[in-house]
């Protein structure tokens, strides 16, 4: 087995926070810190280290609630998110930052797949930002670029939440490939589409992708 993305995704200091639901096909979250330079954006991919292989998940929902014990409204304060932090230094502890994400992929003998894991993320299993090398080392096979999990988000969220979730999605991609290798991205979605998915659904998902990944290059 090779370990280096392994080894990458071991240390519970570099986790952002641990599983506490899960499914074979989604899996929830919480994070340990608050603030957004420590926790995932919208349509962005975070990975789960389930020893045995590692999960690759697809950021589709978040939400943020107060701790039990907590007001269930807060009052309000009328300051900044420095002043804020500043009266409340135990602010992680008052609130609670969850991430719902599908899986979309899986990492085991060295070797990436675009479906769902064998077996779902245990609670506790620790959960990662992943940096650009691995986001393009998951989208890579043989030379080409793809995203054949493209069908398994639409099957979960619908199409309707899907091209809101596309905005974000196909723009982070847009922002780690070159323009080719953005064609090649493209060219395995509608593949993996014409396999997987209904016509009316095809148009929609391909015209979304082509508009944000081809014409709206970065």
């Amino acid at each position: 087995m090779n370990m280096e993305w392994f080894n990458l995704f071991s240390s519970p200091d570099n986790a952002f926070g641990e599983v506490f639901e899960s499914n074979s096909s989604s899996f929830k979250v919480r994070a340990y810190k608050y603030g957004y330079s420590h926790t995932p954006e919208y349509g962005s991919f975070i990975v789960v280290n389930c020893e045995s292989h590692l999960t690759i998940g697809l950021i589709f929902h978040s939400e943020m609630t107060v701790a039990p014990g907590i007001p269930s409204i807060p009052s309000p304060l009328h300051a900044s998110r420095v002043e804020v932090k500043r009266r409340y230094p135990d602010l992680e502890d008052r609130l609670i930052d969850t991430y719902h994400a599908i899986s979309v992929g899986w990492y085991s003998n060295g070797i990436f797949h675009h479906s769902r894991p064998r077996r779902k993320p245990l609670i506790h299993d620790l959960a990662f930002i992943p940096n650009v090398n691995f986001i393009r080392a998951f989208h890579s096979f043989n030379g080409e670029f793809r995203a054949d999990y493209i069908p398994l988000v639409v099957h979960v969220l619908g199409v309707n939440e899907f091209l809101f979730l596309s905005e974000s999605l196909f723009s982070i991609l847009s922002e780690n490939f070159s323009k080719d290798e953005r064609v090649s991205l493209y060219k395995s979605i509608s593949s993996s589409m014409a396999r997987w998915g209904l016509d009316s659904t095809i148009s929609l998902v391909l015209d979304r992708a082509r508009k944000i990944l081809l014409e709206e290059s970065v």
